[in-house]
């Protein structure tokens, strides 16, 4: 994809969470954006991941400005 940034904001071994069946949580996590991206065009993919099988669990859009 052009224009497209992968990077990881949580330790290399990921952040571990616990959530139940039906639930919902929020989390936040500090992260910083590099000068050089244009943040008001910047959305951020944020997903769950389980780790044995790597089926994701949740996924959320986040819009920077």
């Amino acid at each position: 994809f052009n224009n497209t940034l992968r990077d990881l904001v949580t330790p290399p071994t990921g952040q571990s969470i616990t959530i139940s069946l039906g639930q919902t949580n929020n989390y936040s996590q500090a992260y910083s954006i590099a000068g050089a991206i244009n943040q008001h065009k910047t959305d951020l993919i944020v997903f769950v991941q389980r780790i044995s099988t790597k089926e994701v669990l949740g996924v959320e859009e986040v819009r920077l400005r």
